[in-house]
Order: C-alpha cells, then structure tokens, then sequence
C-alpha cells in the first residue's frame, strides 16, 4: 500500500518477539503463543517519497485444549467394613498440547463416602469409605496457550449384603 515504488517489509516489533513472528517480504503473521504481537510496516523510500513506517497489532488468545474425559475403573464398588476397603482407579485422558498440571479432588457434597489415597500425574487411587456416591473431579490448569479445564465422574458405592445368621 501507499504511494511510490518502494518496497514493504514487515517486521516483529521487539516487544513481540516471544509472542509470534512474520515473514519479512510477505507479512504473514504466524503465533507462538498466546499474547499481543505487533508488526511494524515499513515502506522505503524512493525518488519522490520518504520512507514510512506503521503498525498492526494482532490479539492471539488461550483456546480450549482437546477435552477431558474422566473415566473410573470400576464404575461402581462395594461398601466393606474390612479394615482394606475396596477403592478403584480414575484416569485421566484428554487435554492434549496443555502443559497444565492435572488437579484431583472429591467433591465435598461426598467425601464422606471416598478420598484419594494416591495421586499419579494422569490418575488416583479412590477408596470406598461409606455406601453412597462419590463424585471425582479434575482440573486442567490454564497454561500459556490454553484455558483451565475440568471433567468430573461419579463412582456408586453399594451397600454391603447383610447376612442374618440364625440358629434354633
């Protein structure tokens, strides 16, 4: 654009050097990561015309990583009394390209009836404390590029079978 027989180039301004970069001879813009980058425009000079410079600035905002899927196994246990109560497995799948750390937690409307006893990056270990529901939730923390996320899954705990012994 503008008038004169002057090349254009396109230049990252400094500020924006982390945020994204540009082709000098055809100004197309590519992303690094999430932020502010601005371009500066420059047209030289020639016979008629003194140099110009001007500047674009583009927004490149956090996006939805892939979603998460919370999956137990299995999906329902039984209540025990024994001192080892039954407990399964959660995992966690989901949430590709996110560098964000995995977060596990039990709901609190149903802690009473599980809690986490061991927490792996992508997984925990639920156990089974009274007969009821125990709702699980996880949290994808924002990172740079990508916005915080979270799944949730519930796990039945059953009441146990009481036996009745009789004698006569």
């Amino acid at each position: 654009g503008g008038s004169g027989t002057g090349a254009v180039s396109y230049a990252v301004d400094p500020s924006s050097s982390t945020i994204c970069s540009v082709n000098a001879s055809n100004g197309l813009i590519t992303d690094i990561t999430a932020g502010t980058c601005k371009v500066v425009v420059t047209k030289a000079g020639d016979t008629n015309y003194n140099v110009a410079s001007n500047s674009v600035t583009v927004v490149f905002t956090k996006v939805n990583a892939s979603a998460l899927t919370l999956t137990a196994s299995p999906t329902s246990v039984a209540y025990t009394t024994s001192v080892n109560k039954n407990a399964f497995w959660v995992s966690v799948s989901g949430g590709n390209y996110s560098t964000g750390a995995f977060t596990f937690y039990i709901d609190p409307m149903t802690e009473e009836y599980c809690s986490i006893q061991t927490v792996q990056p992508t997984q925990v270990y639920v156990k089974a404390n009274l007969a009821g529901f125990c709702l699980i939730t996880v949290v994808q923390a924002a990172d740079v590029n990508y916005n915080e996320q979270r799944s949730f899954t519930g796990v039945n705990i059953t009441k146990m079978v009481q036996t009745i012994n009789a004698t006569s």
